[in-house]
């Protein structure tokens, strides 16, 4: 909140889509301008929808996930 301001983009990496702070973060982000754009796994989570660009990476665990971000 301290630092994002209109036009910038706020980038999110989550293995799962569903971190209750990540997704804070993104629903702060739009009322302020910011563009969000998110490397998810897992079919995306709850990130995916609030997101400008949800990219989503194949794999189920978290090791192949991180590798794929």
């Amino acid at each position: 909140q301290a630092l994002g301001r209109e036009g910038d983009v706020l980038l999110l990496l989550s293995t799962s889509g569903n971190s209750a702070n990540l997704i804070r973060a993104a629903e702060d982000a739009r009322p302020r301008g910011m563009k969000t754009a998110a490397l998810l796994g897992r079919g995306g989570g709850k990130l995916k929808d609030l997101c400008d660009i949800s990219i989503i990476v194949p794999g189920e665990t978290s090791d192949r996930i991180q590798e794929l971000h």
